[in-house]
């Protein structure tokens, strides 16, 4: 990528492989921890293009449990909270996939968290894949090819910070779900009601 600014902006663009052109626009949002981002797709090739992805990737290796605290990918699909973690099961051809309405996707450990949330239908369907270099992605698939001489434009929100319930309630987009509390999750909203209440005190 050729890195670029305009105004406050960061612009990332992409040389053309395959006739794809990818340029990436990056601004502060309203929150020192949301980046808004926007994506665009350009087809200069004389066929149509498929299996176009966004996604946020890492080195991740070996296998982990939902308590362990390790970045792994993670998304909201379908009102639910998945997490992918063995990642030795995505070598190969294998790779996790996951269809539903997705609110958000991305990588987390148990504090922190780095997340894309599609502003737009992106119609597709969010999935867990290794990459040639080693990186683990955790990306949106778009269902749509992108015709010859076509482009295509998509708009996130990103969240890149810890998982503080006030914070992520104050940004929206259901990010507060990313907590999960296990079985006793009602005892354990009120008392870090309570302990926020007798830490104002203090």
């Amino acid at each position: 990528y050729r890195l670029s600014r305009d105004g406050d902006a960061l612009v990332a663009t992409s040389q053309i492989e395959s006739g794809l052109k990818i340029t990436k626009r990056y601004q502060q949002g309203n929150n020192s921890n949301v980046v808004d981002v926007v994506v665009q797709f350009e087809n200069r090739s004389d066929q149509a293009i498929r299996d176009l992805w966004v996604g946020v990737s890492a080195i991740l290796d070996g296998e982990a449990g939902r308590y362990e605290n390790v970045n792994r990918p993670f998304a909201l699909v379908a009102e639910d909270v998945e997490r992918v973690d063995d990642i030795p099961e995505l070598e190969g051809p294998h790779y996790e996939r996951f269809s539903g309405q997705m609110d958000w996707f991305g990588m987390s450990d148990k504090y922190f968290m780095s997340v894309l949330v599609p502003l737009d239908d992106a119609n597709g369907e969010w999935i867990v894949d290794d990459l040639a270099d080693g990186r683990v992605t955790s990306a949106i698939r778009m269902a749509q090819t992108l015709d010859s001489g076509a482009s295509r434009e998509l708009r996130f929100l990103t969240y890149i910070g810890p998982k503080d319930l006030d914070q992520l309630k104050e940004v929206g987009h259901n990010l507060d779900q990313s907590i999960e509390f296990g079985i006793f999750g009602m005892f354990s909203r009120i008392l870090l009601a309570l302990l926020k209440f007798y830490e104002g005190l203090a």
